[in-house]
């Protein structure tokens, strides 16, 4: 009967194990899929940025822009 609950007791600890190592890679996962939404976003708004850092009227571009700018990080800078 020990020996039943001593391998009950180890399959236990080894599933919780896994479990704790599984939730750590599932938040991983998380953050590398936010990150690579971030990175998407940021090479579809680096052309609109840098024309309107280039822009003479910044003002009137921002405006046409506004969207794009605001998501690529450039939010209200004039």
């Amino acid at each position: 009967m020990s020996k039943l609950q001593s391998a009950a007791q180890r399959a236990k600890d080894d599933f919780n194990a896994i479990q704790s190592e599984i939730h750590a890679i599932n938040t991983r996962l998380e953050q590398i899929n936010t990150l690579q939404r971030h990175i998407g976003t940021y090479r579809k708004t680096q052309d609109v940025f840098v024309r309107y850092r280039k822009a003479k009227d910044k003002r009137t571009f921002y405006a046409e822009h506004e969207d794009a700018i605001d998501r690529h990080g450039g939010e209200g800078v004039f």
